[in-house]
């Protein structure tokens, strides 16, 4: 029998020990599509061990900030690595 993980008791660096990659990225991507500041074809979400990675061409600073809040926002992110450019 597998037995359910209760997130409230760990912080989001074991979390991402629980959570898939694919999980991850699933709510980064849910996050950046309900954002109206970010065009979410304009962003591409890579995710390995928790440790996330953003690229891709957005029009702004905040769009870029957002992404990033975005990302740290889900559980299981140990850590964020902005690789997007402002294309405008």
């Amino acid at each position: 029998m597998k037995e359910k993980i209760d997130s409230s008791m760990i912080g989001p660096a074991e979390a991402s020990l629980f959570r898939s990659a694919d999980q991850i990225k699933k709510d980064i991507v849910e996050l950046i599509q309900a954002n109206n500041a970010i065009y979410p074809k304009d962003v591409q979400v890579e995710v390995q061990d928790g440790n996330v990675t953003l690229r891709g061409c957005v029009k702004d600073q905040m769009a870029v900030e957002e992404a990033i809040q975005a990302a740290r926002n889900v559980l299981g992110v140990t850590s964020v690595r902005n690789e997007l450019e402002i294309c405008g």
